[in-house]
């Protein structure tokens, strides 16, 4: 639950005070590329602990994320809704695009908002350029 330490071939690669809220941490800079990678998370309730507290470990789910060098940032699309009316909703949708290559790339980025019987809404697509790392 609390202060989960990320390592990955034996090196600390981030850390995070408090497990039930959700954190990312990017390991790429620990990766041996040529070798079988060890990854491993240690959580450690000591400095929360008290006789109120039910117990110790991970209880939330753990993942590995690859992407690719141009990608939706980590929790990279935001949705408002302004206005919601009976037959009508004012939707706003804003997404963060990284670029970690070194070269600048045209891009493209689709948002489709489905009803709830998987028809089409609304479908709105961009394109443009972003510059590299």
């Amino acid at each position: 639950m609390a202060s989960p330490e990320i390592y990955l071939n034996g090196q600390l690669a981030g850390k995070w005070d408090y497990g039930y809220n959700s954190f990312y941490i990017d390991i790429t800079d620990f990766v041996d590329y040529d070798n079988e990678n060890l990854l491993a998370i240690h959580a450690d309730t000591r400095k929360h602990d008290s006789r109120w507290y039910p117990g110790a470990g991970i209880y939330r789910k753990i993942q590995m994320i690859g992407v690719n060098p141009i990608h939706v940032d980590i929790w990279g699309t935001y949705i408002t809704t302004p206005i919601i009316k009976p037959h009508y909703a004012d939707v706003r949708v804003a997404t963060t695009i990284n670029n970690f290559s070194r070269v600048g790339a045209e891009i493209r980025v689709k948002q489709i908002i489905l009803s709830i019987d998987k028809n089409r809404l609304v479908e709105k697509e961009i394109t443009g350029n972003i510059a590299g790392d």
